[in-house]
């Protein structure tokens, strides 16, 4: 349940529990208490939703003297660098026929040079189907697939390129590579029927601090996740967007844009051996590197959504595409279920499961992380064709190219794509 109706009687619950802890404190230091032991709220500016969601063990914490020092990760306080604007563009409704046989319905639509963002929602229903975004280039974004027992409600999101665009619905291939579609129908398996949902476009109104994004494939979406504060260009005004992604930017960005709980050592002193507790970074660290910092892990128990290295934070690190894979999917609280997947990775395309090639590349991560990752749309898998001289149809080869860095242009991608699943 949401709405001021369900907020009020548990903040004043917890005003309660620190006037209990510290009375003296006036109404406007108690809301200032609560605004510094924030957390930020995904996609959600401060005009929207303040410093965001109550943190009742921070905030007990510091009214007991037990901690302080909270706040400097709070957005609604902090001073960025970059800024950019996104104004609501035009919103229309789709609806089509989905076919699992044969020809199957589709909605094309225009997006001129100036959106950022283009988003569709369908509401499926009682059906097995995933939306699927074509863009002018026929790269695909899909969603996750509708389940009756997950929810009826999918989402997905890709910067904004001009041209005609597509959105259509493919069936499901198999789960855990098992086959769910023994008859191998064209479009996977799913009940025929009507998908209707809404296409929104977001455009772009300028920004400042992004000085070298201009003319780059990515800058719709660095665009799209710096007015949504996902993502910060550096002091000097320049994004980097081909620079890789390091454990230092990780910590922040996620911070910044996946609901990170903070967490600062009620001992004082730094959890990690190369981290000092007076660095800028540490909060950031703490926070990330702290278990049950997920807000959706309700009860603060699963792991830390970055995984320090033998008591190291090692933020110069680059991050690899596996362990973005595992930080995106432990920020949404998924732990239980990344871990109890078993089988063969794969990727759904068209209809179909695709195996991953080389599962070898994740690593020491755990499979069920890049699943999900690739289920939910927020990481793409990188596909080739091949065809030998005698075959009637080309192959589809799929990987996930695990060790490879992520660039900060790519995480960009990567946290406007989580966004749109998050919310």
């Amino acid at each position: 349940m949401s709405g001021t109706s369900m907020a009020t009687p548990h903040v004043a619950g917890i005003v309660a529990l620190i006037l209990e802890a510290a009375p003296g404190l006036t109404p406007d230091e108690v809301a200032d208490l609560l605004q510094r032991t924030a957390t930020n709220m995904t996609g959600r500016l401060p005009w929207e939703a303040g410093a965001g969601y109550v943190n009742a063990y921070a905030a007990l914490a510091e009214a007991s003297g037990t901690r302080d020092g909270w706040g400097s990760t709070v957005n609604q306080r902090r001073t960025f660098n970059a800024d950019a604007i996104l104004v609501p563009g035009e919103t229309s409704a789709f609806s089509f026929t989905f076919s699992p046989v044969g020809p199957t319905g589709e909605k094309t639509f225009t997006v001129a040079p100036d959106v950022a963002w283009v988003a569709v929602r369908a509401v499926i229903g009682a059906n097995t189907l995933a939306l699927v975004l074509i863009d002018p280039e026929g790269t695909r974004y899909s969603s996750s697939i509708a389940l009756p027992a997950l929810g009826d409600t999918v989402t997905t999101g890709a910067p904004g390129k001009p041209g005609t665009w597509t959105v259509t619905a493919r069936g499901i291939g198999s789960v855990s590579g098992t086959g769910l579609d023994p008859a191998k129908v064209t479009n996977g398996y799913g009940l025929p029927g009507e998908v209707s949902g809404e296409i929104s476009l977001l455009l772009g109104g300028g920004y400042t601090g992004l000085t070298d994004i201009a003319g780059h494939p990515g800058r719709q979406a660095i665009e799209y996740a710096v007015a949504n504060r996902l993502v910060d260009s550096d002091q000097d005004g320049r994004f980097r967007p081909d620079a890789d992604l390091t454990r230092s930017d990780l910590a922040q960005f996620l911070v910044m844009g996946q609901s990170i709980r903070q967490a600062l050592p009620l001992a004082g002193g730094s959890s990690f051996s190369d981290v000092r507790a007076t660095s800028p970074l540490a909060p950031f660290a703490e926070a990330v590197g702290t278990p049950g910092g997920a807000l959706p892990d309700a009860g603060q128990s699963q792991d830390a959504v970055v995984q320090p290295v033998s008591g190291a934070f090692r933020p110069r690190g680059a991050v690899t595409r596996a362990a973005l894979a595992y930080s995106l999917v432990q920020s949404t609280g998924r732990q239980e279920e990344a871990r109890s997947f078993s089988g063969e990775l794969s990727v759904f395309h068209d209809g179909q499961r695709i195996p991953i090639e080389d599962p070898g590349t994740i690593g020491a991560v755990h499979p069920g992380y890049v699943q999900l990752a690739l289920d939910e749309g927020m990481i793409n898998a990188r596909f080739t064709v091949t065809q030998g001289p005698f075959d009637l149809q080309p192959t589809l080869h799929a990987f996930f190219d695990g060790d490879r860095p992520v660039s900060r242009a790519a995480f960009a991608v990567a946290s406007g794509r989580f966004m749109e699943a998050y919310r």
